[in-house]
């Protein structure tokens, strides 16, 4: 199987079995060779040959196809669930960095497979807590019969939410 003969330099010429005729002034070359073409434009019609080349940069979407590649993992839905507050709690990341595209790219996919929900940033709210209400629990499970002052706090500055918590 040959290639495609589709090129836009190719419609300056009639082809003839092995001749190639240029239609300005019947000259003949010998075969269909696209470079031997070009040359041919380019020293006896340079204007047409600009041309066609600025036509055929336009036309010419360089399009690269990336191959996408299947990876398996295993995780359970807690797991990205505590991932994605341990983002928010521990790494000290914004409610909105849930809320974004790149995030939205890496974890659709996730999501998706696990078939739950996408968490954001307003879904993300109440699993904090349920984790803090835990945090609690387990804690006075460690200190029982003593005062322990636990307190959650949230804070928004410069448009960045944060989220803290303090044992005393």
């Amino acid at each position: 199987m040959g290639r495609k003969k589709n090129d836009i330099i190719r419609g300056a010429f009639e082809f003839d079995g092995t001749q190639s005729k240029c239609k300005n002034y019947n000259k003949s070359l010998a075969g269909s060779y696209l470079t031997n073409l070009q040359r041919h434009l380019n020293k006896e019609h340079s204007a047409l040959f600009h041309k066609l080349m600025e036509e055929s940069e336009l036309g010419d979407d360089p399009v690269t196809y990336t191959k996408k590649r299947k990876i398996v993992i295993e995780v359970s839905e807690e797991e990205v669930t505590d991932a994605c507050i341990d983002l928010i709690t521990v790494e000290g990341r914004p409610l909105t960095f849930l809320d974004s595209s790149a995030f939205r790219t890496f974890s659709e996919p996730i999501f998706n497979g696990l078939k739950m929900t996408m968490i954001n940033s307003h879904s993300v709210l109440p699993l904090i807590e349920q984790k803090y209400e835990s945090m609690i629990k387990k804690i006075t499970g460690i200190f029982p019969n003593r005062i322990l002052s636990l307190k959650i706090d949230v804070a928004t500055r410069h448009d960045r939410q944060l989220f803290c918590v303090n044992t005393q």
